[in-house]
């Protein structure tokens, strides 16, 4: 039997046994960074922006940068409070794309002969595992999702996961994060261990 937490700690300390994949989540906190901070840039800018509007006693709307005075703009009152709500939703966006790329570059996968393990987050309370010997059968899926916007422009992500058929009838579905690299090689990684399994087992009986 796997004993998920065990595995996840072996592997952490790095004396793992020759036969184990262990996969850590690939850092991507210098881009969430980056993107936190062009979202406290540009939310100061339009926070600023629309604080002064508000002030001068202009509709959002119809808001002109030559309509008030740029010789000596100004924030008070009701513009104050705008400004710094504007610009604390960004900052609360901006903390929480760092957050969760810190949190998830803690993540771990482990692949095993006989199963697979992974603490996604570093979450130790939420560590998920998958039993060889527990699954009938086990197939790798997709779905492309497609995003528009007002200019046509397109962008399209696409997620990645197993449908894992339990011996007892019941269905899982196990998503493949991108946190670990390449959702088809680990994959595939997984589908060939799942594959050799079975074969020894045969071979067994």
């Amino acid at each position: 039997m796997l004993d998920p937490t065990k595995v996840i700690h072996t592997a952490r300390q790095g004396h793992y046994p020759a036969d184990w994949q262990v996969f850590p989540s690939k850092s991507r906190l210098g881009c969430a960074i980056g993107i936190a901070i062009f979202l406290l840039c540009f939310g100061i800018v339009f926070g600023s922006s629309l604080g002064i509007a508000v002030t001068s006693g202009l509709e959002i709307s119809s808001f002109r940068l030559e309509t008030f005075n740029i010789a000596s703009p100004h924030i008070d009152g009701p513009g104050l409070v705008a400004a710094l709500v504007v610009a604390g939703l960004f900052l609360l966006a901006a903390v929480w794309i760092v957050r969760g790329s810190l949190l998830e570059g803690h993540s771990l996968l482990v692949l095993l002969p006989e199963g697979v393990v992974e603490c996604y987050r570093g979450q130790k309370d939420k560590i998920a595992h998958l039993s060889f010997n527990m699954v009938q059968k086990m197939d790798m899926d997709k779905q492309i999702t497609v995003r528009g916007d007002t200019e046509d422009r397109t962008s399209s992500s696409t997620d990645y996961w197993f449908n894992v058929y339990y011996r007892e009838n019941r269905y899982v579905k196990w998503n493949i994060h991108d946190c670990y690299g390449d959702p088809i090689v680990i994959g595939g990684n997984i589908i060939a261990a799942f594959e050799h399994y079975q074969r020894q087992q045969m071979q067994q009986k």
